[in-house]
C-alpha cells in the first residue's frame, strides 16, 4: 500500500481567473455606450425645415433610451436611439424578434447601401451637428434639432 502516489494538485485558479474575466467583459458590454453618440444626450426640440414652430419635444438619455412628445401631448412615448456614423436611429420599446432583426437589417442596409429600403426603425441622416443644433436630413426632407435647457 506504500507504492500509491498521492493525488497530483489540481491547479483550479487559471479557470477562476478565466470566468471572472469574461464576467467583467460580460459586464462592461452592457454599460458602454457602444452605438451612442454622447452628443445625441440631452432634451431636444425638432422643427422641420419650413415651420416655425417645434413639431415634436424628444429626451436622450446615456443609455440609448428616451421618449418623445408632441407640444400638444401630455404623454411622452419611450423611445430606444442610437447612432451608427452619421445616421440617428430611432426604435419603440416594446420590440419583438422581428423587430430586432428590422433592427439589424437596417443597420446594415445603411452600411452597405447608404440607405434604408424597408424598416420599423425610424432614422435620420445627420448633415451638421454642433453643441446646440443638429440640422438632418429625413423622409419629408430637411429638419433641425434644438437643444432646451435640462
Amino acid at each position: 500500500m506504500a507504492d500509491l502516489l498521492p493525488n497530483p494538485k489540481r491547479r483550479r485558479w487559471p479557470w477562476i481567473v478565466t470566468a471572472a474575466a469574461l464576467l467583467l467583459v460580460g459586464l462592461a458590454g452592457l454599460v458602454w455606450p457602444a452605438g451612442r453618440d454622447l452628443r445625441f444626450v440631452g432634451r431636444w426640440s425638432f422643427t422641420p425645415q419650413g415651420r416655425s414652430t417645434p413639431t415634436a419635444i424628444f429626451v436622450l438619455n446615456e443609455d440609448g433610451t428616451g421618449s418623445s412628445k408632441v407640444p400638444s401631448g401630455t404623454v411622452p412615448s419611450p423611445l430606444f436611439w442610437s447612432t451608427k456614423g452619421n445616421w440617428l436611429f430611432f426604435d419603440d420599446p416594446v420590440q419583438s424578434d422581428v423587430r430586432k432583426l428590422g433592427q439589424l437589417v437596417s443597420h446594415v442596409a445603411v452600411s452597405v447601401f447608404g440607405s434604408c429600403f424597408a424598416s420599423d426603425v425610424e432614422f435620420v441622416e445627420v448633415i451638421h451637428i454642433d453643441p446646440n443644433a443638429i440640422t438632418v436630413r429625413h423622409a419629408a426632407g430637411l429638419g433641425t434639432y434644438t437643444r432646451l435647457p435640462d
